[in-house]
């Protein structure tokens, strides 16, 4: 478990220095990936280039807010500006190791 997170810790700084490196992000997803296995974490619904999360439950909030690594989170009503989620999903593309979240507020 230690030597994945020594991987994912090289390969943050990686994409810190090579932010649009395809390979250097990929190498951290599978990286990740391996963590959240050996964690016993559900991988079902992640998928290589999609850190931007829809939230549809307390569960799945909990899941990703309680996870290793960072968390971006943007509450949003109905309302929300179109344009802010077009801003979330093109930063969440830049920043690939970084979980972003929409919660959609009722």
């Amino acid at each position: 478990m230690e030597r994945w997170e020594v991987s994912i810790q090289d390969y943050e700084m990686l994409i810190r220095e090579k932010p649009g490196d395809e390979e250097v992000a990929r190498a951290l997803f599978e990286a990740q990936l391996q963590l959240k296995m050996l964690h016993g974490e559900d991988i079902k619904d992640l998928k290589f280039g999609s850190n931007l999360i829809f939230i549809s439950s307390n569960d799945r909030f909990r899941h990703y807010v309680t996870s290793p690594g960072m968390t971006v989170v943007l509450f949003s009503n109905k309302g929300t500006h179109q344009q802010v989620l077009m801003m979330l999903e093109q930063t969440s593309k830049r920043f690939p190791s970084v979980n972003f979240l929409k919660v959609g507020l009722f």
